[in-house]
Parts: structure tokens; sequence; C-alpha cells
């Protein structure tokens, strides 16, 4: 209470209250009381707004909306968090524009408290930015500078150099900003814009955002890129072999490149056959990956040939099991555990590592987060 007192004391000021409070699970009335109880301490000190954040990391819009009867104070506004991997677990979906329709139909202030093109999963993040703009409500900008992951707006960040005295703009900053709709991007735009001219594009894109890739040719590095979390194309001129490199690996850092043209030819990336940073079998280095999780590069020698263990057809191991036993597939749970097992559309899979909003029909195969076992029987 000393420290909301103070700062009433210094200036106007804005509380968001208990940031992401309340699971995807907790009750409409469950959520209001808890917030009743938060709110009335908190005026004691402070009469100004009060932003509520909606329960399952800002996502369950119906649980705030049938809670908003139920809240005594009146001076308070929702905040819904949007981000690709937004899920609805109420309605059982991602997060969708009807979504903000009901949240915004609760009679009470609406914001969105935070946003951004970080992590995976299906809700149009930017579409939903547009349609609560449409709607008249607040937008934030929000990033942390905790971790090194992908949504650190400025570099370095403090994981990776906790003594830094001056720092830069991030180019995840850019996608905060264009969004925002104000400021000048100083990387090309979130989207497949080429960047500069030649025989030889390289098509690829980052993971967090702040990804730099060289172009070899040769051995010799003729250009250098901070790579978007989309697909960009980046073009150079040169005759040889082409080495795609990932030069700053760190943290969450991973580059993707879906493939090299040469000369007008395209090679795809998992067609290739050296790959130093493609992380296989427990270490660094492999072959057949779009993927570099290591520092290292895929080599591209005009070579078409392609990868001899991919197949269209399911492997000859797999088998059938009883899935009434398995957890069934959803969005929103977090599989930290490799080896965990889960049914989704009638077929058993496996993951080989960390996984959440990651469909595993969609995301099993070689190389990939999900391996298909077999069949529900």
């Amino acid at each position: 209470m000393q420290n909301y007192a103070s700062l009433s004391s210094s200036g106007s000021i804005t509380i968001n209250l208990a940031n992401e409070w309340g699971s995807h699970d907790i009750s409409s009335s469950a959520y209001a009381s808890a917030y009743n109880t938060a709110i009335s301490t908190v005026r004691q000190v402070y009469s100004g707004t009060i932003i509520v954040d909606i329960p399952g990391w800002g996502q369950e819009t119906h649980t705030a909306a049938d809670a908003s009867s139920s809240i005594n104070d009146n001076n308070i506004a929702f905040s819904v968090h949007i981000y690709p991997s937004a899920y609805n677990q109420g309605g059982g979906h991602y997060l969708n524009t009807s979504d903000l329709d009901y949240l915004g139909n609760s009679g009470r202030d609406c914001i969105v408290g935070e946003f951004g093109s970080g992590n995976s999963g299906d809700a149009d993040w930017s579409g939903l930015v547009d349609h609560a703009k449409s709607k008249g409500w607040t937008i934030l900008g929000w990033c942390w500078n905790g971790d090194g992951g992908e949504m650190n707006m400025v570099t370095p960040s403090w994981a990776t150099n906790a003594t830094a005295t001056s720092f830069s703009a991030g180019s995840y900053m850019n996608t905060i900003i264009d969004k925002l709709g104000g400021g000048t991007s100083t990387t090309p735009p979130d989207n497949t814009t080429p960047v500069g001219s030649g025989n030889i594009t390289v098509k690829a894109k980052g993971v967090v955002g702040d990804e730099i890739m060289e172009i070899r040719i040769n051995g010799n590095a003729v250009a250098s890129y901070t790579l978007l979390t989309s697909y960009n194309e980046y073009s150079v001129e040169g005759n040889g072999t082409v080495q795609v490199v990932f030069t700053n690996d760190e943290g969450d850092r991973d580059v993707q490149v879906d493939y090299v043209i040469i000369d007008g030819t395209i090679y795809q990336a998992e067609d290739q056959e050296v790959n130093t940073g493609v992380w296989q079998d427990g270490d660094c280095g492999g072959s057949y990956s779009e993927w570099l999780h290591c520092g290292g590069y895929i080599e591209f020698n005009g070579s078409t040939t392609t990868n001899p263990d991919d197949t269209t057809t399911p492997p000859d191991d797999t088998s059938s099991g009883n899935c009434s036993d398995i957890q069934t597939w959803t969005a929103s749970t977090v599989y930290s555990e490799a080896g965990t097992q889960v049914s989704y559309n009638g077929n058993i899979y496996e993951n080989n590592w960390y996984s959440q909003n990651q469909n595993p029909e969609e995301n099993s195969g070689q190389w990939q987060v999900w391996t298909l076992i077999g069949t529900c029987n």
C-alpha cells in the first residue's frame, strides 16, 4: 500500500492490477470475487482507472465479460492480450474478432494491453489489433527485456548482458511501432519484400527476430542481414557455392531457410546434404533440414539431391494403440517432457521436445516436434 501511495503522490499514473491473473479454467464468479477484494484494497490510496487483465493470459474474453456485472468498481478497463498463440479455451478456438466483440459488449472500457507477432499459433494477431482499433480501443505495445527471447524491443537483453549501459532498438521494436501506426521502421516491413538484387536469392526468417544471417559465396561473406519473424527474400550477385550462415546463435534464436534461388532454379533447404547448424541426434550438424538451431550453415552447391529418408507415406514402424489411456492434444496445454504421447484425429503422436500450440498433425515428421506413433484402435 505504501508503494501505491508513493506512486499516486508523485504524479498521474495508471495501475495494471495483477498481470495476467487467473487461469483459463477460472470461473466468472471466482474471477470477480478475487478482483473485488484486490480493487478495494488499492482504492484506499488510488482513485484512477485500474486496468484488469482478463484471465487465461489475457485471452478468456467470455469469462471476463460474464464477470463484469459482479465486479463492483465502475472505473476499470478490461485488457486483452493478442499474440498468434492467443487461445480462448472456453470457446475452444484461437482468439477471433467475435471474442473481442463479446468483451466489448460487457459495457466496460476495453484495451489491448499487449500484442505482438512472437511465438506460434493460428490467431490473426494483426487483424485482431486492427479490429480493436476499429472499435476505438486503446492499443498498447509491450515487451520485456529480461530473457533475450523473441519479444525484446531493445538489445542487448538483460539475460545476455546484465551490465550494459547503452542499448539499441531491436527489429521487434519495428513490428510494434509499425502496428501502432507511428515512427520510422529501420528494417524491411513484416512481409515477403525482396531485399537487394542479384542472381542469388535466399528466402529465410528468424524465430526471435534479431537473428543475423550471412550469405557466403565460395566461402567469402558478401552480405549480412537481420532477419524478421516472417519470411523475406534477400538477393545478392555472384557465382559459386552458396552458404547461408547463422552467425549469432544465443538463447531462443533459430533460423529457418525455405529455399535458395540460383540463376532461376529453386533449391529447397531440406534437400541439401550439408547443414552444420541443425540440431540432430543430440548434437549440432546434420543434413536435410530447413533449420539452423546452432551457429552454422546450409550449403547450396546447385544439387537437387533429395533426402533419401523422405517419404510421403507413414513410416513402417507405426502401430495401433488404445487411445482411451492417452491424453487428447489441446493447443493450450504445455507438453514440456519429451516422450509425451497424445491422441489427435484418430492418431497417436509423441513429442520430441517442448511443445505448445503446435498441432501434431501439421508438425510431425522428420526433424519436427511431433512423431506419428500409430493409429487409435
